[in-house]
């Protein structure tokens, strides 16, 4: 669904885009619109150190129930040691940069901003849960915990 802010966003960008060509013709226009929206990028990644969304990212959070995008996996095991696969989980997943970002609306769009470090070791150990503790044995109670958790 269509907000207010996007509709403003859209309709600037259009009515930008009608300026563009009736001052200086299509092709013209045309890449001064590009240039803008690239500049608006430019700016929000280096003055506002946000970094704009994929569209593999938009699908994740536009889903719907008609459209399932989200995808949540589930490792069983029968024993292990938590806190070493604790570590490993936490040394590979880390490696990657979108795993130290929140998701930021900012002038009608989503931006992935990064989470400053010292905000991130208060959440690191939360990502984590040992479920000794839960008498989780299918599927409908993996999801009832989850719907709880998260």
């Amino acid at each position: 669904m269509v907000g207010i802010d996007d509709a403003i966003t859209i309709l600037v960008s259009l009515l930008t885009f009608t300026l563009l060509v009736q001052r200086f013709g299509i092709l013209y226009g045309l890449l001064g619109l590009i240039g803008i929206i690239k500049g608006k990028e430019l700016v929000l990644k280096y003055v506002f150190k946000l970094d704009p969304l994929c569209c593999m990212d938009y699908l994740f959070l536009h889903d719907s129930k008609q459209s399932r995008a989200n995808i949540l996996g589930c490792y069983v095991y029968d024993k292990f040691e938590f806190e070493t696969v604790k570590e490993h989980f936490k040394r590979k997943a880390f490696q990657f940069p979108r795993m130290k970002q929140r998701l930021r609306k900012f002038m009608a769009s989503f931006y992935w901003e990064d989470i400053p470090e010292a905000e991130f070791k208060k959440m690191e150990d939360d990502l984590f849960i040992n479920l000794k503790d839960e008498d989780i044995h299918n599927e409908k109670q993996l999801g009832e915990f989850l719907s709880f958790e998260i």
